[in-house]
């Protein structure tokens, strides 16, 4: 398999930011006068962009309090996003490797672009990333993977020739919806059996296996 470029996921992919989301949230929770969740149901609610996070947290999808929502969260993660954030074990070796080889490197998540920025900027600063994606309003969430091939017209390098590592379903099924090689992390946020049933094209243990692909 040839490949010029590598895609990735950031939260539990790159970096786990669990403690730093789950107390964010629970910020939020307070400050509407409900009750705190554990770090496992964070865990599971991730994924797909903090208004899914309090539609389901909440039991609602009334937009004004989801509004309020997530202002408080990002009043709360904009002073304390990266607090207790830490890149995975072997992260840094594999992004060193990559960058050796001279793949283009890219993130793409569905975290506000705000937050994405902070943490790209307090934990990678080492590193040369092409791009770096997060949500911004009016553009689409992942699985749609119209913001991965924006991404690949931007570098001039096909969708097949991409690797995109990410932990969860919704990034095996970007990966292949953007003709790009998909594959799982069990490092992060979810198991083996998501990431098989969603498509994934390779699921490795460690950072470093990533490299043994290609």
């Amino acid at each position: 398999m040839t490949i010029h470029a590598a895609m990735f996921d950031l939260d539990g992919t790159l970096v786990d930011t669990l403690s730093d989301i789950a107390a964010a949230g629970n910020y939020t929770m307070a400050q509407l006068g409900r009750p705190a969740l554990t770090i496992e149901e964070y865990r599971m609610l991730v994924g797909r962009g903090t208004t899914w996070l309090f539609s389901r947290a909440l039991g609602t999808d009334d937009p004004l309090l989801l509004t309020r929502a997530n202002e408080f969260y990002t009043r709360y993660y904009d002073a304390h996003g990266t607090d207790l954030s830490q890149p995975y074990d072997g992260i840094s070796q594999l992004l060193d490797s990559v960058s050796a080889a001279g793949l283009k490197l890219a993130v793409f998540s569905n975290k506000p672009q705000r937050a994405v920025d902070q943490v790209m900027a307090n934990i990678f600063s080492r590193w040369q990333f092409d791009v770096v994606e997060g949500y911004r309003e009016g553009r689409p969430l992942k699985p749609d993977p119209t913001v991965a091939w924006e991404i690949c017209t931007r570098l001039n390098i096909a969708a097949s020739d991409w690797v995109f590592l990410g932990d969860t379903a919704i990034d095996m099924k970007t990966a292949r919806s953007a003709g790009m090689f998909a594959v799982g992390a069990l490092w992060g946020f979810r198991d083996k059996a998501e990431l098989q049933e969603a498509g994934a094209e390779a699921i490795i243990g460690r950072p470093q296996e990533m490299l043994d692909l290609f």
